[in-house]
């Protein structure tokens, strides 16, 4: 994994879900053949995240990308869609199970209405080690 440092293009938020109802201006990121190349402006933040970070992003926001400016850094992202943890059996195959650590087989697990998981009762978690 590599830093991403301002300019690289890559992620961008802007406050407020893509479902409401508020007027965005309609030049604001406009994508030419190659991607957007938008010019910075107030409305939305670039993140710019540090090897080894983790974003999690809120329903809250529109998300979006500029044009990943570095052929040589490799940009990398996982999608996860929020589900309730009672709705449905859980859809991932056990040869994957097998290779999750605990505290993270727990997170994907699927559980009744009213029960708390042990790991969100944690101010601080620490993933066990593959393998130990």
């Amino acid at each position: 994994m590599t830093d991403v440092e301002p300019g690289d293009g890559g992620l961008i938020v802007i406050l407020g879900s893509y479902k409401g109802e508020f007027a965005r201006p309609d030049d604001l990121l406009s994508p030419d053949e190659e991607g957007l190349d938008a010019v910075q402006d107030p409305v939305f933040t670039n993140l710019i995240p540090k090897s080894g970070d983790f974003l999690v992003i809120s329903e809250l926001l529109t998300q979006g990308v500029l044009r990943w400016r570095h052929k040589d850094k490799d940009r990398r992202f996982l999608v996860l869609r929020y589900v309730p943890q009672y709705e449905g059996k859980m859809s991932l195959p056990e040869a994957i199970l097998e290779l999750l650590v605990p505290e993270t087989q727990e997170l994907v697990s699927s559980v009744g209405y009213g029960h708390q998981k042990e790991i969100t009762q944690q101010d601080v978690v620490t993933l066990s080690a593959l393998g130990g």
